[in-house]
């Protein structure tokens, strides 16, 4: 992990000025002599040029630790608002008795989750027993947000999945005639579509979709919780089908 050890290049240099700035600190509270305070850094410097590697060791030690908390303060927020989620009735695709179910994060417009959307695709296409639920976090532009507004009105007639689908592999961005033409083609009910897109109520959805988000500490697309672990940013088919194997031998994940 060569940029790994690069970055923690100025901390580590910070750690050893923090360790040399102790001695007159101590000097300053405990009335240590010039003398002796000029000994314990000559010590500290001298075990720090002796022993390069373990201010990178206890920075390295510390981030790790910092990152299990961050883990352990998801699951802990997540499995608090799991059931609340599942209450929201978002689009889902694949069968409430599932075994592993899978809580997506995107944005119609997010290049990572294009490419996510084939692993996906894929992942619904040969297990039957894993369910998806979409939360739609539009962050990136005008366009996500009328986008998501229109996938949440086509799920109120059935279609979300075949209509998702098709916005996921549209290139570019999505303006009103794109998402109508789209909508024609999975056939539903434009104007009913119109209307619900523009509604309130596919509004107030977003928006708390957002404020979820936030309050989980996902601030990116894709975001994907499987079990009650979450990856952000695109993990590969393969690394789908690891944490779905990973949550089946952990037990149901709802």
């Amino acid at each position: 992990m060569i940029f790994a050890s690069m970055r923690l290049v100025p901390l580590s240099l910070a750690f050893a000025g923090l360790m040399l700035s102790a001695a007159p600190v101590l000097a300053q509270q405990g009335g240590i002599p010039d003398d002796e305070r000029a000994k314990i850094e000559t010590v500290i410097q001298d075990y720090l040029d002796k022993n390069p590697g373990v201010v990178l060791q206890a920075l390295e030690k510390n981030q790790e630790n910092q990152r299990v908390e961050m883990e352990r303060q998801f699951v802990d927020k997540f499995a608090t608002a799991k059931d609340e989620i599942l209450k929201e009735k978002h689009p889902t695709v694949g069968p409430e008795t599932a075994d592993v179910t899978i809580f997506e994060f995107y944005d119609y417009n997010c290049g990572y989750c294009k490419k996510a959307f084939a692993d996906v695709a894929k992942i619904v296409e040969e297990d039957k027993n894993v369910r998806f639920v979409f939360i739609e976090m539009p962050i990136l532009s005008e366009s996500s947000i009328e986008a998501a507004r229109w996938a949440l009105a086509i799920d109120q007639q059935g279609k979300f999945f075949e209509y998702h689908s098709a916005l996921m592999n549209h290139g570019g961005m999505k303006d009103k005639a794109t998402l109508e033409k789209y909508a024609s083609q999975v056939g539903v009910d434009i104007k009913k579509a119109t209307a619900d897109a523009d509604s309130r109520a596919v509004l107030e959805t977003i928006e708390k979709n957002l404020a979820l988000a936030r309050s989980l500490g996902i601030s990116g697309t894709p975001a994907f919780v499987i079990g009650n672990q979450l990856t952000p940013g695109y993990m590969g088919l393969e690394g789908m089908k690891a944490a779905i194997a990973e949550a089946r031998k952990n037990g149901k994940t709802e």
